[in-house]
This record gives C-alpha cells, structure tokens and sequence, in this order.
C-alpha cells in the first residue's frame, strides 16, 4: 500500500508499480488490506494497464499513469 486517500464515501487504497502490467496482478498485501478494511474501490496505478475488476467485494481500477492527469480518480 503507497497511499490511502480518506473520501466521504471511505478510504481508497492505492498501489503504484513502476512496470507494464500486460494482466491484473493484485498483491498479496493489497489483497490482505482489502480483507481487512473493505473498501468500496482501489486503484493500482502502473504504466500501461486499463481495466477493473473486483476483489473481495471491492472494484479494483489498474489506472495507466498518464490518464490519472486527464480524468478524475474513480473513488466512488
């Protein structure tokens, strides 16, 4: 976990990899704080990877580092 950002909906974990992710790839401690805290969403953001998925009930966005300056952080 890199960061946690407090919204009026709850936390939003996030995840930064420095790699181009050609596949969702979840970590086992993202897994693990997603079990504990059940967030509604979480966001990996990484070099390439555009895709959602859920992950122990919460929506999981891979966000491409470039479109993070384009469109607004999906916290809801």
């Amino acid at each position: 976990m890199d960061f946690i950002i407090h919204t009026d909906k709850g936390i939003v974990p996030i995840e930064v990899k420095y790699k181009k992710m050609k596949n969702p790839e979840i970590t086992r401690s993202f897994r693990g704080f997603l079990a504990k805290y059940k967030p509604l969403t979480g966001i990996i953001v990484n070099l390439t990877l555009d895709e959602t998925l859920k992950a122990n009930g919460t929506k999981v966005f891979f966000i491409p580092f470039w479109k993070l300056t384009e469109e607004e952080i999906p916290a809801r």
